[in-house]
């Protein structure tokens, strides 16, 4: 417990450790930490396992996910569409269906 000391010797000069500590973490984390938001568990296997730089791997992973972001949101609409009852004997309930299976398969092919 070194902290209760050195803020009675140091007083308020103590927290300038603190804070010139997490100034210094803070390109630490930016430069040698891979961004991981918003990737699946196996893309995150990939950055990892595909050897290399993995910092250089997340940022090329979210470069390519970010058009494909907004047609997964897309789909997510969809899929409430799929839970719902549909008829399918009629016209509008087989065009439906067939655009909702479209999209699914446009999603799969570029992920």
């Amino acid at each position: 417990m070194i902290t209760p000391v050195i803020i009675n010797r140091l007083q308020w000069k103590a927290y300038l450790i603190f804070m010139a500590t997490n100034f210094a973490f803070c390109p630490i984390f930016y430069y040698f930490y891979p961004e991981t938001s918003n990737l699946s568990l196996e893309d995150i296997d990939y950055i990892f396992l595909k050897g290399g730089n993995p910092v250089q791997a997340g940022r090329e992973a979210q470069k390519a996910l970010k058009g494909v972001s907004t047609r997964r949101a897309s789909i997510l609409s969809h899929q409430d569409f799929m839970e719902a009852p549909v008829d399918k004997s009629t016209a509008a309930g087989k065009e439906k269906m067939a655009e909702v299976r479209e999209q699914q398969v446009e999603v799969k092919e570029t992920v």
